[in-house]
């Protein structure tokens, strides 16, 4: 168990004697929804006899819960556990420190990834924040938005969602060098863990939200300011005797 691990379980215990409604409400808040319900649709073909279960938020977006046979399924026992599982993993506390130690650590690659996008001839990025996807299909995954010469990139991947999500994200990348599946080699235009990805594609990217753009524009603002050298005050001139 990783000390990320070990902090999500140790804040969980705040969440526990809550009821089952309530906790998903905790949930229904981290994700920014105001409601959530517990539902099960029951399975076919090679399934059948099992139901998926999901939160059903108010906005229409859901979260998986799991899958298990369908008389199991309903059961507020079974329930019950797999909702504490999610909200050790997704509640205010745990995921703001997670967002704090992963960019910690992406700034710091950052720099390792620059010298090679360097050797490479593509672009170098600037980290500007950590995000968890809130609104589409990736709900709960792990993201960052990076400047690319000058734009505003959001990269996701599941290797960095895993990472981030386990507490285990390194700094230097423990593989050499290689392109991301599916993307064209004369595509690629910035290395992120030292592997090579295009921003001209889909395949390693996902929708921002408007509270994530935002957040992504002041940190750009913020690392520009850090970046400008500081003016020092010039002497003037010493004048000589006058005659």
């Amino acid at each position: 168990m990783t000390t990320m691990e070990q902090r999500a379980k140790a804040i969980f215990e705040k969440y526990k004697n809550l009821s089952l409604q309530g906790k998903v409400a905790v949930l229904a808040q981290t994700f920014g929804k105001q409601s959530g319900t517990i539902q099960s649709s029951p399975c076919f073909g090679k399934w059948r006899g099992t139901s998926d279960v999901e939160i059903r938020f108010d906005d229409g977006t859901s979260l998986c819960v799991g899958n298990t046979l369908t008389p199991k399924a309903k059961t507020v026992s079974w329930r019950s556990e797999y909702i504490d599982g999610l909200l050790t993993q997704y509640n205010p506390e745990i995921i703001a420190e997670k967002k704090l130690y992963a960019l910690s650590i992406l700034l710091e690659r950052e720099k390792l990834d620059a010298a090679i996008a360097k050797e490479k001839g593509v672009s170098t990025y600037k980290v500007l924040a950590v995000e968890m996807q809130t609104d589409d299909y990736s709900l709960g995954w792990y993201y960052v938005t990076l400047e690319i010469n000058g734009k505003i990139h959001p990269h996701m991947e599941t290797g960095l969602d895993y990472a981030i999500s386990k507490g285990n994200l390194q700094a230097a990348p423990s593989r050499p060098y290689f392109i991301s599946g599916a993307t064209n080699p004369w595509d690629v235009d910035y290395v992120f863990n030292n592997v090579g990805f295009s921003t001209k594609d889909n395949l390693y990217t996902t929708i921002m939200s408007a509270d994530a753009l935002g957040r992504a524009l002041q940190a750009q603002k913020e690392r520009l300011a850090e970046s400008e050298t500081p003016k020092t005050a010039q002497t003037p001139p010493r004048r000589g005797p006058h005659l």
